[in-house]
């Protein structure tokens, strides 16, 4: 109920089950890091979870068949330069999700090919979305459902070959409020790739539309001094003494 907890340099694979559940709400409690983490080759929903605040700093999220993150309610994620690449796209209902520096490569879902959020603040900043697909709409974010209280910012990212079959080949907002601010760019045409329905779309600057966004791949990423959330080690009892520093713990389920 109240974790604090650091895991730094860990490996997870093969997984035919969630990593970690929750099922309570009660509290903003557990806080969980992962730093510098690869989770990859899996097929269950890792992160299946009510409540908590986790947050993830230069993790890797690799060929996930089921969702890396399926938050119900009442959680809060952070993400800072992540990089997610061939996983079903993360889901987010009731929550609060950030995403800075990260990117989002082949990426696909029904609704959101990236991200599906609903009654969800969503905050990214200069990040990537390339060849992400949704099979019905928004190729790279479903937006659902988010006004008032719930709202959405995207700032200074950029869409690259996204795609969806039915409308909004980047971006589909319904009943939600969006606030696209900084140089947002598209390689689509700008009307087929955000389609809003029933909400407001609060445009600050220019978006490009340009052939040239595919450059942005090559970007640098922003400076960002990160906040120091490691535990404090309250207990010189239980350490693990025979790690050195760099050193990497894998767990990989065998029933895989």
């Amino acid at each position: 109920e109240y974790t604090w907890t650091l895991f730094q340099n860990w490996t997870f694979r093969h997984f035919s089950k969630s990593i970690f559940t929750r099922q309570y709400t009660w509290s903003t409690a557990p806080f969980i890091i992962f730093r510098d983490c690869i989770f990859e080759n899996s097929k269950a929903d890792l992160f299946a979870i009510k409540g908590g605040t986790y947050v993830f700093e230069n993790c890797v999220f690799r060929n996930i068949s089921g969702r890396s993150i399926k938050a119900i309610s009442e959680v809060r994620c952070d993400f800072t330069g992540c990089l997610f690449e061939s996983c079903q796209a993360l889901f987010f209902y009731g929550s609060d999700a950030s995403f800075t520096n990260c990117r989002f490569i082949q990426m696909y879902g029904k609704r959101g090919g990236a991200i599906y959020t609903a009654k969800t603040t969503l905050y990214i900043e200069r990040s990537l979305f390339i060849n992400c697909t949704a099979k019905f709409n928004g190729g790279a974010l479903y937006i659902r459902d988010s006004l008032e209280s719930f709202e959405t910012e995207i700032k200074n990212s950029c869409f690259i070959d996204t795609n969806a079959d039915v409308n909004g080949s980047s971006i589909y907002s319904y009943l939600s409020s969006i606030k696209l601010s900084g140089k947002n760019c598209f390689t689509s045409d700008f009307n087929q790739g955000v389609c809003n329905v029933g909400g407001t779309i609060n445009i600050e600057e220019t978006q490009m539309v340009d052939d040239k966004c595919r450059s942005c791949i090559t970007m640098p990423l922003i400076d960002i001094i990160p906040i120091d959330y490691s535990p404090i080690d309250t207990n010189k009892l239980y350490q693990f003494d025979d790690l050195k520093p760099g050193s990497m713990i894998i767990v990989d389920d065998e029933e895989y």
